[in-house]
């Protein structure tokens, strides 16, 4: 696989893990008017603060990557839960997928990456199955009553979400293209989720954008399809506390390494 896609990928999969782990739901929570809105000028703010930013010293990396692993692990269980806690067979495959890129986290950075570049293919495609069966139950006069009451609060939230996991990273390794991929993605997701459950509606679901794919027509035809279309978001998750374990266990080794006298 080519580095370049397995660099894309791995910053795209960084980028989207806390807000696919519910992070939707606290942004609609927050703001729901304005979530759009706040994608927007988050995105922005993180662009700038991506490429200004230098790599973290080791420590931090460290306290970062330990901070995330715990968060990440209390809302992936969290959304699993919610989401595909009677669907055996997701439920293996996922298990088998978290076991290999804790295997592939042992090794090198790259090897995550082309990890991730696999997953990233599977989720274009099941992204465009989802989105194909999303259009014939949007509603245009669902997106309405704008309110701009928590806009900078909502645009601070979603900065953090789509940035922090991106600072396990290297400067010269942050993917601002796929930054911004994910947040397109993230916009086009909400605009769904306000489309098909209404704005007043999302707000009382803690996984939006999970429940929205129960308004997809041929869901009745093939049962339990809802789980394996939300196959991407948990994927982001997978990834997310796979680096974090990366990040940490290689500061630590790093750490240990005796010091040559000279």
């Amino acid at each position: 696989m080519n580095y370049k896609l397995a660099n894309f990928s791995l910053s795209f999969f960084l980028s989207r893990s806390l807000f696919s782990l519910l992070g939707l739901s606290l942004l609609i929570q927050l703001d729901s008017s304005m979530a759009i809105v706040d994608i927007v000028i988050g995105t922005i703010f993180g662009i700038l603060f991506l490429k200004t930013l230098p790599t973290l010293p080791q420590m931090m990396q460290q306290i970062l990557g330990f901070l995330l692993a715990l968060v990440g692990t209390i809302l992936f269980a969290f959304t699993l839960h919610l989401s595909i806690s009677k669907d055996t067979s997701m439920v293996i495959l996922l298990a088998i997928i978290l076991v290999a890129t804790f295997y592939f986290s042992k090794s090198r950075h790259e090897q995550i990456g082309y990890f991730a570049g696999s997953l990233f293919l599977v989720t274009l495609i099941l992204t465009v199955i989802t989105w194909i069966g999303l259009i014939p139950n949007i509603h245009i006069e669902f997106l309405s009553g704008f309110q701009t009451d928590s806009i900078l609060f909502g645009s601070i939230l979603y900065f953090l979400m789509s940035t922090l996991p991106l600072l396990l990273l290297k400067k010269e390794e942050r993917n601002i293209t796929a930054y911004v991929s994910a947040s397109l993605l993230h916009l086009i997701t909400t605009l769904f989720v306000f489309f098909t459950l209404g704005m007043t509606l999302s707000s009382f679901y803690p996984l939006p954008n999970f429940v929205m794919l129960s308004e997809i027509e041929y869901l009745e035809v093939i049962r339990r399809i809802d789980s394996f279309l939300f196959f991407p978001d948990l994927c982001a998750g997978v990834i997310l506390l796979t680096y974090s374990y990366h990040t940490v266990r290689g500061v630590m080794q790093t750490s240990n390494y005796p010091k040559t006298q000279v």
